[in-house]
């Protein structure tokens, strides 16, 4: 199911004459006085006491076009995560205005996508976002043709409806209680990315999802642990950004001529700058070991026997 369609911005000179122009009637008025007592208006709410509510709460945040609060839902284990995640929803916002614009642009490739993948799913050769993720059964070496044509399948359903799986979800997202505190996550019954799995915690009588990044060998020497290393996150995730905002504003003004071409710009535009960040990353993680190898060596050598 495609996002709901938005209005576009208006221009930012317009804009700001408009704001400017308000801003005089406001003050003249009195209004601005209010303005003060009243404040903005309140962000949604969204119930997250239960399990359930929580699986709502993040179909229900993509449907009111509020895809930037889905990291909400995700458990930080501190304050430099939770930040960063912010970030991030920043990004997946704006990943929502692009399927938006994709879906305007290219509505007759859109249904034609949407009926392959329907007949796939009839013939029984396809599978859902969460299962192509999913690792189990992958064979080593370079990916087959087969592999490859089912990783275009995923980015053009990522791309044209990043979220079309939450709000389709129903019935097929379940849970299992590990304790009282813990779920795990279920997609058809199967746990998803086993065997690390997705587990949803109480915390303070709110659940939220938390992720295995720290459960994968590869990946949690690779999680940030100093300043330096969120700031670079915070770049890449700021890198990637710029790469969805320049997307949605080229198929916007019909740079674009189809989806293959799409792709084809995402790699030319995403390519370079993801290896830059990518390379800044791993020298500032290696020179984290290195430091933390110094200070072994040095707290070793300090020892002396029987202390």
């Amino acid at each position: 199911m495609p996002p709901p369609n938005q209005p576009a911005a208006p221009n930012a000179a317009k804009s700001f004459v408009i704001f400017l122009a308000s801003l005089v009637v406001l003050v003249g008025v009195g209004v601005g006085l209010g303005a003060v007592f009243f404040g903005p208006t309140p962000k949604k709410q969204y119930d997250r006491s239960t399990p359930d509510a929580m699986l709502e709460a993040a179909r229900d945040m993509v449907v009111r076009n509020d895809a930037e609060r889905l990291t909400e839902l995700i458990y930080a284990d501190s304050l430099e995560m939770e930040e960063l995640y912010a970030r991030l929803g920043v990004v997946l916002g704006h990943l929502q205005d692009l399927a938006v614009a994709i879906n305007e642009r290219f509505p007759e490739e859109i249904k034609a996508a949407q009926a392959k993948a329907q007949e796939e799913a009839k013939a029984g050769r396809g599978l859902s976002l969460l299962q192509q993720f999913n690792p189990s059964g992958r064979r080593n070496g370079p990916p087959s043709g087969e592999d490859s044509e089912r990783w275009n399948q995923l980015l053009q359903a990522v791309a044209t409806d990043p979220y079309g799986w939450l709000t389709d979800a129903e019935g097929r997202l379940s849970y299992t209680a590990i304790d009282d505190e813990r779920v795990a996550v279920l997609w058809d019954g199967k746990p998803i990315l086993p065997p690390l799995g997705l587990v949803m915690q109480q915390n303070m009588g709110e659940w939220s999802l938390v992720l295995p990044l720290k459960s994968i060998p590869m990946l949690s020497g690779y999680m940030p642990q100093t300043p330096n290393e969120y700031s670079i996150w915070g770049s890449i995730l700021q890198a990637v950004d710029n790469v969805v905002l320049d997307l949605e504003s080229d198929v916007r003004e019909g740079k674009l001529e189809s989806l293959d071409a799409l792709a084809r710009t995402t790699g030319q535009k995403a390519a370079p700058v993801m290896m830059g960040c990518m390379i800044a990353y791993d020298r500032a993680v290696r020179e984290r070991r290195r430091l933390d190898r110094e200070a072994r060596e040095a707290a070793k050598a300090g020892q002396t026997p029987g202390g």
